[in-house]
């Protein structure tokens, strides 16, 4: 579960924020939360030079130090916006504040430069979707230079060059920069229209701090579109020869409900004399159908007057509608004025589905017919459908139904008595007048009864289980947990409310490595299937469920090892004969599994693009075929594509964007946009909680951070819940967050029968935009999911009338409750603080208003404090000891835990004995031996085959002491920055290996390592040790070994060796071939130290040394230091597969600036020399 930003440096992560869009959707009215800005129309625009004294932006619309952070406070460095069009160009301006304008940068000179790595820039951006195409979104960014960023998003497609055609201007000043934009409206591809309300947002990226801020609450991410603010009453007219008798001053077109009769607001002056005049609207639809209605309108001389024109949109149709108006003498229909357009774009309108994807046991099924805008409008329709054969013959008729929870309308067939088989329900709406305005045909699947049967209950968007309405709780993992799944510890989390288990399908057989290995085609698919049953007999034994990987396993099976994997994986090899392999060996899982009572859902391809969809539809119609009782879940975009799945989610993840920045910036506008999908399809929307912070030092969430990302998630609609767990340790390393686990676990089962409800209808209107709410009922009760996602402490009050006045509201979980004052009641939370509330209504309203008033204090969240105190605890989920905190030792950890059958202790001889893995986490250290006691040594003996030391993110130091593994097995590691392993003087044996991975630093200075598999693979730093009898030097990434004596141990032949100063007793093997090297190489070289002398002894500082180097190996220099001395590392020999390069220099000593003097000529080294240099005498 990779995250799109995982592997980006933070400074190009920020910028991709500022310069990164998603795709469009529909333009709309303002929405009175969001920031809006009204045009301002000039006749003449300014001079594009980047100077704003032109007076005409003095009458310009203006958007003044109104710009935010991420979490919604006000941002400390501010910028302004004006704004002004005419008829043919919007003129745009920025004032960015800028208290050190000497830390302004501004290195892109063109489009491409914005993200050419190591270039840096100030940006202010604009970013507009017009109501011409609701699908494109127009994105223009100017760097203090005046370069230019433009790119246009249309339906996942990206087009540059608009940004040609428009004209910018940058000018810095003493105390800010400021920015003239000319756009075209030819270049945004507009027309003349009127009523217009576009979507915009203005945002600033300053370099220097790495700060993003926004005029629109965007919450940090710049895709979502839906919380820009409004840019309104843009009036573009039609050309004309003549000055016409009319003209629009204003024009209003209010969001249109469907089935019933809207109104055009115009405001209109008279040119012309006292008259009458016949004023006709017209309605085009989207293929080019015309309606009109025509009225008679009496104008006084030079009159302005309000018109209220009626216009009604088909119900069934979606796509651009255009509302004109033509002001006529009624007489001779001379046409005195025609005002533009007014674009009206809709999207599907209306949602028809049925209850369930498939029924079983149901003695009824429901059509339901609902607006696809939760506040939409049903207006007159009314819905009709019947029942039918596969053949066309009718069954049954629909019985109307009300639901409880307008706007909505149901019909009801009686299929008790339906026999199992596919059947259609024909569905048809109709307006006021019996017009038949949509007709849709449904599939309708019965199927037998089974034991085991998971549905969506795709009215509430959850999941049933065996009939219940479940909040079903998930673990995914990478790695096997099949091992401690039967432990204390996790049948912990199973009787908190843990379900289920989703293993890729690698860690479903053993880990990566290990596990892809069973996968290869090479083993049977019989026999990959038994070892999948094995492992699903131990879950179930256990007590959980399994969301089987399917989706991933067996297309890494037979498309990974393909050259053409990447062209398959983005559909652009749909009749690959791999992809019917995968299809065969599916099926043969299907068959043999559908009954095993662990299976809880088919799990499809992890992170899911829409090119791989159309192999989803594939996979999930084989399942329908075999298994219509297990849904089909998949993880990524692509399982919103009607077809692909039941269920789907994202991975958000959280990304660390500096000390000011917002950390969890996604999670609510991603979780969001998939609920818009997963509503339109009614899909069940299970999002995952994952931390992918690619520049966080440390590889966890904190407490704080799983929380406020669980809340945030379920309030914005997320129906189940999953958690990314790559290491145990992410899982069990530290007791606060195995704790976090456990309690959130509890809550979401607690208040699963509340979770799985419809969401009331529901406007909450607040002053922060940090704030974050739900308001669900249930039995007579209203509960309110809030959430902080501000790192700053805010006393919120919150308003609700449909609350019983001065009733008490209790506080869920944290067993206090709160006096209300009348309808409102007020509470505080901590920065990424969460609180839910049990409150009695007086009332049960269509729709509950909210009004939140926050005020924001000034202590911040310490997410770190929970890593900082010191301790020890063992936890036997994955027998994992972890340490938290400085000032750990052995003698400590064994105090803590008191549990000598796991850790002990003996002071006498300073003996530790280790039975289980020990972590040593994020700001935690680890102290074995003392620095400053060369005599204080300790012992620590790993008893247990299975088990490694791991500083994660943390720091292990061992002086003069001795670690002792079991059989080789288990290693020591460095885990990912800031980790740390560092030892000196000491003696290490026994283990697997001793090495690095992902940033952390890892050391070994004079000591002794010996008898275990794999030698200090990927260390920073050896220098001084001596390593005997290891199985192997493994130096996957270039590796250097200084001062070294190295017996007994060969290199594996793709190793990157490098050794300095260091004895080898297998070199000779190497150089007659005896054995070999195949994609690495093992580089020998030697110190030559040289000393530069005068005449009479004393030292030459900076005089240049220089191997002048032949036969193919590179020169080296140096130049003398203030003692007249320098060391070189010339190469002996460099052994590649293909041959044996050796050493060869000429030693020269510079004698000018230019000039060398050699003093010995092809000179091979062998070993360490010194070589003293007398100027003017030689050697």
């Amino acid at each position: 579960m990779s995250g799109a930003l995982r592997n980006a440096s933070s400074r190009l992560a920020l910028l991709a924020l500022t310069l990164a869009l998603g795709d469009g959707a529909q333009a709309g009215a303002a929405d009175p939360d969001l920031p809006s800005i009204q045009a301002r129309k000039i006749f003449r625009g300014p001079q594009i030079d980047g100077d704003l004294s032109d007076a005409v932006w003095k009458v310009a619309a203006k958007a003044l130090k109104s710009f935010q952070t991420f979490d919604g406070a006000r941002a400390e460095i501010q910028t302004d916006v004006y704004l002004l069009y005419d008829n043919e160009n919007l003129y745009l301006a920025f004032n960015c504040y800028e208290p050190n304008m000497a830390g302004l940068r501004a290195q892109a000179t063109d489009r491409n430069g914005f993200w050419r790595k190591g270039q840096e820039n100030d940006v202010a951006t604009v970013f507009l979707q017009t109501d011409d195409d609701i699908r494109t979104i127009f994105q223009l960014g100017i760097n203090p230079a005046g370069a230019k960023f433009d790119v246009q998003r249309s339906a996942g497609k990206k087009e540059y060059g608009f940004g040609d055609r428009c004209e910018a201007a940058a000018k810095k000043g003493t105390d800010s920069w400021t920015v003239e934009v000319k756009l075209p409206f030819k270049a945004l591809k507009i027309g003349p229209r009127m009523g217009t309300t576009w979507r915009t947002n203005f945002t600033r990226y300053r370099a220097q701090t790495h700060d993003p801020t926004t005029w629109a609450p965007v919450g940090g991410d710049w895709r979502d579109h839906k919380k820009y603010g409004s840019l309104e009453g843009v009036i573009i007219e039609l050309p004309v020869d003549s000055k016409p008798h009319f003209a629009v001053l204003a024009a209003e077109v209010a969001k249109p409900k469907l089935g019933v009769v809207n109104q055009l607001r115009l405001k209109v002056a008279s040119r012309t004399k006292k008259r009458d005049v016949k004023v006709t609207t017209a309605l085009t639809e989207p293929d080019g159908k015309v309606s009109t209605s025509t009225t008679l309108v009496p104008f006084k001389r030079r009159e302005k007057k309000d018109l209220y024109l009626p216009y009604k949109l088909p119900t069934g149709s979606t796509g651009k509608y255009s509302v004109s108006v033509s002001f006529l003498d009624p007489q001779s229909n001379e046409i005195l004025y025609q005002t533009p357009p007014a674009i009206l774009t809709l999207s599907r309108s209306l949602v028809t589905y049925l209850d369930r994807f498939y029924y079983t046991r149901e003695k009824t099924a429901r059509v339901i017919v609902e607006p696809e805008a939760a506040n939409g409008e049903l207006g007159e329709l009314a819905v009709q459908g019947e029942l039918r054969e596969q053949a066309g013959k009718r069954i049954a008729v629909g019985r109307p139904r009300t639901r409880k929870r307008p706007p909505a309308q149901v019909l009801e067939f009686d299929i008790a008595k339906l026999v199992p088989g596919d059947y259609s329900v024909a569905v048809s709406l109709n307006d006021g007048q019996g017009n038949r305005v949509k007709e849709e045909e449904l599939k309708l699947r019965k199927r037998a009864p089974t034991r085991r049967e998971v549905k969506v209950d795709r009215e509430r968007m959850c999941l049933l289980v065996d009939g219940k309405p479940s909040f079903c709780i998930r673990l995914y993992t990478g790695r096997d947990p099949v091992s401690y799944i039967a432990s204390e510890g996790m049948r912990e989390l199973r009787d908190a409310g843990l379900d289920s288990i989703g293993p890729m399908g690698y860690a479903f057989f053993g880990g990566a490595g290990d596990g892809w290995g069973k996968l290869n085609t090479t083993n049977s698919i019989e026999s990959v299937i038994e070892l999948m049953r094995d492992k699903l007999d131990i879950y179930h034994a256990a007590g959980f469920t399994v969301v089987l990987d399917i989706g991933n396993s067996i297309p890494r099976r037979h498309i990974s090892p393909l050259p053409e994997k990447q062209e398959i994986r983005a559909g652009k090899l749909p009749n690959h004969p791999s992809l019917t392999k995968v299809l065969d060996d599916s099926r043969k899982i299907f068959t043999a599994l559908k009954d095993h009572p662990a299976i809880l859902l088919w799990y499809g391809l992890d992170e899911m693009n829409i090119g791989w969809a159309r192999e989803s539809k594939r996979l999930n119609a084989l399942r329908w075929e075999i298994d219509p009782y297990h849904p089909l879940y998949v993880i990524g975009v692509g399982g919103g594509v009607p077809g692909t799945c039941q269920l789907f989610g994202v991975n958000p993840g959280m990304h660390d964007y500096g000390a000011k920045g917002q950390t969890l910036i996604f999670v609510d506008s991603y979780t969001d946009t998939q609920h818009t999908v997963a509503r339109r399809n009614r899909q069940n929307l299970s999002m995952i909680v994952q931390f992918t912070a690619a520049h966080y030092q440390r590889d966890t969430m904190s407490p704080a951070e799983t929380r406020l990302a669980t809340y945030l998630e379920i309030i914005h609609g997320s129906k189940s819940m999953g958690y990314w767990v790559n290491y145990q340790y992410q899982l069990n390393g530290s007791k606060p967050m195995w704790d976090t686990y456990k309690s959130l676990f509890r809550e979401m089962k607690q208040l699963e029968r509340v979770l799985v409800e419809i969401s009331p209808r529901q406007k909450v209107n607040s002053n922060d935009q940090a704030m974050h709410l739900l308001l669900k009922e249930h039995q007579g009760k209203l509960y309110l999911l809030t959430a902080n996602k501000s790192k700053t402490e805010i006393t919120s009050t919150f308003d609700i009338p449909a609350l019983r006045g001065n009733s008490k509201v209790e506080v869920l979980f944290e067993k206090r409750k709160i006096k209300a004052a009348g309808t409102t009641f007020t509470d505080t939370f901590d920065g990424y603080g969460t609180h839910v509330y049990r409150l009695q209504p007086a009332a049960t309203p269509a729709r509950h208003l909210i009004t939140v008033t926050a005020e924001r204090g000034e202590r911040e969240v310490d997410i770190e404090a929970v890593y900082r105190k010191r301790e020890a605890w063992y936890n036997s989920t994955g027998n994992m000891i972890a340490v938290m905190g400085e000032g750990n030792t052995l003698q400590s950890i064994a105090t803590d835990l008191a549990n000598p059958a796991v850790f002990s202790y003996d002071a006498k001889t300073r003996t530790a004995v280790c039975d289980a893995n020990l972590t040593i986490n994020y700001k935690a250290s680890l102290t074995i031996g003392r620095q400053d006691d060369p005599s204080f040594k300790e012992v620590l003996r790993m008893v247990n085959k299975d088990c490694e030391i791991m500083a994660t993110c943390g720091t292990l130091l061992i002086y003069n002491s001795t670690l002792i593994g079991k059989d080789r097995n288990g290693s020591i590691m460095a885990r990912k920055v800031p980790a740390r392993v560092a030892a000196w003087n000491s003696e290490i044996s026994g283990f697997f290996t001793f090495n690095r991975n992902k940033g952390g630093l890892a050391e070994l200075y004079d000591c002794y390592i010996h008898d275990n598999q794999y030698v200090a693979m990927n260390f920073t730093t050896v220098r001084g040790c001596r390593l005997e009898n290891n199985m192997a030097l493994y130096d996957t990434e270039p590796h250097t070994y200084t001062d070294c004596a190295i017996s007994g141990t060969p290199l594996l032949a793709n190793s990157y060796t490098t050794l300095v100063n260091t004895s080898y007793d297998l070199l000779d093997d190497y150089l007659q071939q005896k054995r070999s090297i195949s994609n690495g190489y093992l580089t020998v070289k030697w110190h030559l130290n040289v000393e530069v002398v005068d005449g009479v002894g004393k030292p030459i500082a900076g005089r240049a040394v220089l191997l002048e180097a032949k036969d193919g190996v590179d020169d080296v220099k140096g130049i003398t230091d203030a003692e007249g001395q320098c060391r070189l590392a010339p190469v002996q020999v460099v052994i590649r597969k293909d041959g044996v390069t050796r050493g060869r220099y000429d030693i020269k000593i510079a004698t000018g600036a230019d000039a060398y003097e050699t003093v010995r000529r092809d000179w091979t080294p062998t070993a360490s020399e010194k070589l003293r240099h007398i100027v003017g005498k030689g050697l």
